[in-house]
């Protein structure tokens, strides 16, 4: 009885093996060992008898304690139900398994599979499920994983949705929240600038017309955002018109007057001058509506942001001159590490004024809109700042 104690299954989940109950006589103990089941002591299978129990759950009373058990399992089959909840879930009737559907991005595929398929391997040999990834090019059919029991799903699913989210940080964003600043007399400043940087810098490390942004395409990012569905863009496009509706007026104060920004001045992104990667005009907006725009957008679309902003809110900048815009007009397209020499770009323009202009719309913009920097970003939706 001992080396091979009856058992006592609860559910799929739980086994417990039926101990005689301990006696100070042995002719007692030897007769405890055919008691019916309700007068015996059940443990949990691997739990030896000196092991302490809880008080609420085993004592003398078997029956109180297998009632005990059972609820504790109900609890945790409730767990696995919520968890599991709002998910496509059937049976394989052939293999006896349940199949869980995973409608994923297909972008995350290579992180589910991981390096010569190791991080696939893992989560299989730490959840007991099997995944099946769709092949290369297959957008449409949803991760499946199947497991013996719905534990098993849950814990998957629970494991698969911390590995996306880490692995959402890692892919470049498809979508920002923009303001454009692109108005005609900020253009043609911003042309005069280029211009005379170009004549009096162009000999400097890295400064050539590549690096510089399209006139058409000045702006303001408020939240960069990575879309990887049409699902998740409808859902943008609906934050965005809510966000018009519910929180921009009370922004605006419309009293106030049109919304009127500046730009004054140039600042890098880094410290070092000589090897810059970004340069930008600072902003000007007296009334700080426009900071207030930018966070309570950034707040809006959290869940949706590629980078959340810092403890200060969105970093409200235009920007001018990157190394990457370079780096995606040439032929060298794997080369991230560029950069330019601003030293000297800065100590003759430092204070250069591009003047100001009064923007009229909030755009949800599509960050892969072609290199070309002639006309703005593509739009997916737009709302007006103030209302007509």
């Amino acid at each position: 009885a001992t080396l091979n104690p009856e058992l006592l299954w609860i559910g799929a989940e739980y086994c417990y093996r039926l101990n005689p109950l301990a006696d100070s006589s042995p002719s007692n103990n030897l007769s405890s060992v055919n008691q019916p089941r309700q007068h015996q002591n059940i443990r949990p299978v691997g739990q030896l008898e000196s092991e302490s129990m809880p008080d609420s759950c085993y004592g003398d009373d078997a029956a109180e304690a297998a009632t005990c058990r059972v609820a504790a399992a109900a609890v945790k089959c409730d767990e696995i139900e919520e968890q599991l909840s709002g998910c496509q879930i059937d049976s394989d009737n052939r293999t006896g398994r349940y199949r869980l559907r995973l409608p994923i991005p297909s972008a995350f595929h290579k992180f589910l599979i991981g390096r010569h398929g190791d991080a696939k391997r893992r989560l299989e040999a730490e959840t007991g499920v099997e995944l099946i990834i769709p092949r290369m090019g297959d957008t449409e059919s949803p991760v499946l994983a199947l497991g013996r029991t719905k534990a098993q799903l849950a814990s998957a699913k629970t494991r698969i949705e911390l590995l996306l989210a880490d692995a959402r940080d890692r892919l470049p964003i498809t979508h920002f929240l923009s303001i454009s600043l692109a108005a005609e007399s900020v253009r043609h400043r911003y042309e005069q600038f280029r211009d005379s940087a170009l004549k009096w810098c162009g000999g400097d490390r890295g400064i050539n017309d590549g690096v510089f942004q399209g006139a058409a395409r000045l702006h303001v990012t408020c939240a960069p955002l990575l879309l990887l569905t049409s699902q998740e863009v409808a859902r943008a496009k609906r934050l965005l018109d809510e966000f018009g509706r519910d929180r921009l007026p009370e922004l605006m104060r419309v009293d106030s007057g049109p919304l009127t920004v500046s730009l004054s001045g140039l600042e890098i992104m880094n410290d070092d001058t000589s090897d810059t990667k970004v340069l930008y005009a600072q902003l000007c907006e007296p009334t700080g509506r426009l900071q207030a725009i930018a966070n309570a957008l950034a707040d809006q679309f959290q869940s949706l942001a590629r980078a959340q902003p810092g403890r200060e809110g969105v970093k409200l900048h235009v920007t001018l001159m990157n190394a990457r815009y370079a780096a995606d007009s040439s032929d060298n397209r794997q080369n991230r590490s560029l950069s330019f020499d601003a030293a000297h770009l800065l100590s003759k323009f430092s204070n250069f004024d591009f003047g100001s202009c009064q923007p009229d719309s909030i755009q949800l913009s599509k960050s892969s809109s072609g290199t070309s920097k002639d006309s703005y970003y593509a739009c997916e939706h737009r709302i007006p700042i103030l209302p007509s």
